[in-house]
């Protein structure tokens, strides 16, 4: 099995190769599942990513991951579940409801949701959105740092009704 420095070694030519295609690579992983080893690449793209772009991008992958021992090769969207990793996957979302939780209480509260107004090398801020009726808007910054879990807010109530 391939490890991460070998996933690592493909970052660059992938992500050149996204470029080319006016892509955008936002990661790769690689996991064992029931025996079976996934090599994941997600890409994004302004706008969204079509099954069409998934499968031209992953037709041109392949070629570059020859020297990482997997199974199976996915190539998808980040999907709406993706954990933030990256300063740039908070700049790809800059304008959208966030979901936030942190390590430790911030003024009491672990867990935030609000609108991403702002990020750079040393956090990013929110301004938070009311979940309760007796909550208060407030504009807070939070460090990369002091973060569990950053990803896009999905909110499905309604949807069941």
């Amino acid at each position: 099995m391939a490890n991460n420095s070998a996933v690592k070694a493909v970052w660059a030519k992938l992500e050149e190769l996204a470029l080319s295609m006016e892509l955008e690579l936002v990661d790769i992983s690689l996991s064992k599942e029931a025996g079976e080893y996934f090599l994941r690449i997600a890409i994004d793209k302004t706008g969204g990513i079509s099954l069409d772009d998934c499968e031209k991008f992953h037709k041109q992958a392949i070629a570059f991951v020859e020297d990482i021992d997997y199974d199976y090769l996915e190539c998808s969207s980040p999907g709406l579940d993706y954990a933030f990793k990256k300063q740039r996957d908070y700049e790809r979302n800059m304008g959208k409801d966030i979901e936030v939780r942190l390590f430790a209480p911030k003024n009491g509260v672990k867990q935030f949701v609000g609108k991403l107004v702002s990020c750079d090398e040393n956090g990013f801020t929110v301004l938070t959105k009311k979940l309760k009726p007796k909550d208060s808007e407030n504009e807070i910054t939070f460090t990369y740092k002091e973060t569990a879990l950053a990803r896009l807010y999905v909110d499905f109530s309604g949807v069941l009704q």
